[in-house]
């Protein structure tokens, strides 16, 4: 057990967490006792702390570690014979106030400590970002979603709390990174606005759309998504980044609207956790040959912002997925006006609030599956 646990006003939440199982409880209640493990590069704990003595109904085919201040490792019975396995990493909060798969999660970390879920192969668990959620804002100075360049050292400077955060996070990816398994990243989100189609993923571009297996775009339709885009481009994101560095199966997914804690229906994601709870108890994806019946698209054009006169010529509220006429004016910045192509294309995450020389959007278009 880590020394200073022990002591006041540590023991407290500590206690609470031995019989709760209530993990991001926990972590939020430690990173406001000590703020600064939140950016500092100095790892929490000196080598991974084993939770399993503290959690006697846990599966002895478990080994639940908390490698880092809101970071587990789960690991569960290795591949069968015949079995590749996979290496499952699934991120949550990096937007501090999208609750619903902070929850999700949270509950089936508490169900493996109490030994309700048995988790096979090997698990990451991240909950992003501590502060936002402990403020209920989505960021604090930047976007922890837009702090994951490929081209950064992990030890580049902490201009930010979401930088030396996503920097933690990829200390641990690379610490904890397992190079004789496959991975695969779901990087679980809601959207701020609605949507036409409220559940989808945006999948990080690959070197070939083949990379995307049957499997794994079963695995997201399977968690009730109605429609994938397929990215044109490198991002910062932190689904790109694992794609990219690591060769993932990579996602952002988009679960929903955003709520406050304890304000969703959890009926509305059965499917999404039905599906979590599958992948982490088998470590494998669908092996059904059932079609994907959902929805693709193109990322054809990204907006981003580039002045400071910069503002969308249509409501704030208006739905992901929305489609506009050829040629009409969407939006202006510092004088440029910019309009819609084609009568095919549509906007997703319109954000006025960005700041230059961020993303504002996104304009996509229907095309055909890739399988």
């Amino acid at each position: 057990m880590i020394d200073f646990l022990n002591e006041a006003p540590y023991s407290s939440f500590t206690k609470t967490f031995f019989e709760t199982a209530d993990f991001l409880d926990f972590s939020l209640n430690l990173h406001n006792q000590r703020p600064d493990f939140f950016v500092d590069l100095n790892p929490l704990i000196a080598s991974p702390w084993k939770l399993n003595s503290f959690f006697p109904q846990c599966s002895s085919e478990n080994t639940v570690e908390m490698i880092d201040l809101g970071m587990l490792r789960i690991s569960g019975r290795p591949p069968k014979t015949g079995e590749r396995g996979l290496q499952v990493v699934l991120s949550v909060g990096l937007h501090g106030n999208e609750t619903a798969p902070i929850e999700i999660v949270r509950d089936i970390v508490a169900q493996v400590l109490l030994g309700k879920t048995k988790v096979a192969g090997e698990v990451l668990i991240f909950f992003g970002h501590l502060e936002a959620m402990v403020m209920k804002k989505r960021q604090i100075e930047e976007n922890l979603n837009r702090c994951f360049g490929i081209e950064e050292n992990v030890l580049s400077r902490v201009r930010s709390q979401e930088q030396g955060r996503a920097n933690r996070l990829k200390l641990a990816l690379k610490n904890y990174r397992n190079p004789n398994l496959p991975l695969l990243h779901l990087d679980l989100h809601t959207a701020i606005r609605d949507s036409l189609y409220p559940r989808f993923a945006v999948l990080p571009q690959k070197k070939s759309e083949q990379d995307y297996t049957h499997a794994f775009l079963r695995c997201l339709e399977r968690m009730g998504l109605q429609a994938f885009l397929m990215s044109d481009g490198a991002t910062t994101t932190f689904s790109h980044y694992t794609s990219a560095l690591y060769s993932g199966l990579s996602a952002t997914v988009e679960l929903g609207a955003v709520r406050e804690f304890g304000k969703n229906n959890h009926q509305d994601f059965l499917q999404a956790r039905h599906e979590l709870i599958r992948l982490l108890e088998t470590n494998c994806l669908p092996n059904d040959s059932l079609p994907v019946d959902v929805l693709f698209f193109d990322v054809i054009r990204t907006l981003k912002r580039k002045g400071e006169n910069f503002k969308f010529l249509f409501s704030e509220d208006l739905p992901n997925f929305s489609k506009f006429k050829a040629e009409t004016p969407i939006m202006e910045d510092d004088g440029r006006v910019f309009r819609i192509h084609s009568d095919d294309e549509r906007i997703v995450f319109p954000n006025s609030k960005v700041g230059i020389g961020e993303r504002a959007g996104l304009i996509v278009s229907p095309r055909k599956r890739p399988h």
